[in-house]
């Protein structure tokens, strides 16, 4: 086999994995977490907004950085939900609290096994036993560490997304897999909109960014409440993963049924869901489920 070949083959594998930002595990973002301007992030408002503080990294694109481009409440919605995005730890009780949750919205009542551990995390799509790997990074490349932002997304839609989804879910006893594309949608959506630097995006993953009108779209619809917590730009993030996730499967069905191979049918998927992600933010909106079924209604 060619050196080229098995290189492409690589890339492949790389498709079906979620990288890390290494950057935000900086220890001078440790320090004052939860301030903001010297104040507590959860009593922020948008009409008595503080000082910001911002740390311009690498993954600012240049024209972020032309005055007025954002108003100080959108920095510091995006700025903040920026900074909570660690690292799975299983010793961060709120990390296993969330991986708790996340048991309790897809079994039920099912007893949770000990230490969570068990081969029933395998019928989300899990690729092992404890779920923890795949969140670090231990699944398809083990080198590489995972964030928990695919853990509160893939949260977010069993729990609120459960009965469109149930109603599209693929037949099949195929390659899809609930879990595993849910954790590569949010890092294809953290890199569509900076949340890494350009040294830390997977190649493959670099076309994903948008532009600087989709991307104050997306900014303006993440800042749009103007509520006293941080948790209503998480919400609504979470709500673009989850339209988008419905979007991914809609696809999978409409090509599977074309008869495309499966170990490259996810790839095109998520470069149409991407590119779908992109067609909604054209334009300023409101209602994110609207305009996505809009866009999507030709594949059903």
């Amino acid at each position: 086999m060619e050196m080229s070949d098995m290189q492409t083959q690589k890339e492949r594998k790389e498709r079906l994995i979620y990288h890390w930002d290494h950057n935000n595990e900086d220890d001078s973002d440790q320090e004052d977490s939860n301030l903001v301007g010297g104040q507590n992030k959860d009593v922020l408002s948008k009409e008595q907004p503080p000082i910001v503080r911002v740390k311009i990294c690498g993954c600012i694109p240049a024209w972020w950085r032309t005055e007025n481009y954002l108003t100080e409440w959108e920095l510091q919605c995006y700025e903040l939900f920026k900074s909570e995005i660690k690292r799975y730890s299983k010793y961060d009780m709120d990390h296993e609290e969330s991986l708790k949750r996340l048991w309790k919205v897809s079994f039920g009542d099912t007893q949770p096994p000990d230490k969570l551990v068990g081969p029933k995390w395998k019928e989300l799509g899990f690729q092992g036993e404890d779920p923890r790997n795949d969140f670090r990074g231990g699944g398809i490349i083990g080198t590489i560490s995972i964030n928990c932002l695919g853990l509160y997304c893939l949260t977010y839609f069993v729990e609120n997304f459960k009965d469109d989804f149930e109603s599209i879910k693929p037949s099949d006893d195929g390659l899809f897999s609930t879990a595993l594309f849910c954790i590569n949608l949010s890092y294809a959506l953290q890199v569509c909109f900076y949340f890494h630097n350009d040294d830390d995006i997977m190649r493959d993953y670099r076309p994903y960014k948008c532009n600087p009108r989709r991307f104050k779209n997306f900014i303006r619809l993440f800042s749009y409440d103007s509520s006293s917590s941080i948790s209503n730009s998480k919400i609504n993030f979470y709500q673009l993963h989850g339209h988008l996730m419905i979007t991914l499967v809609v696809l999978w069905n409409y090509y599977l049924k074309k008869g495309y191979n499966q170990l490259e049918l996810f790839t095109k998927c998520l470069d149409e869901t991407i590119e779908i992600c992109h067609q909604i933010f054209d334009e300023e909106i409101r209602d994110i489920g609207v305009k996505n079924r809009d866009l999507i209604k030709q594949y059903l």
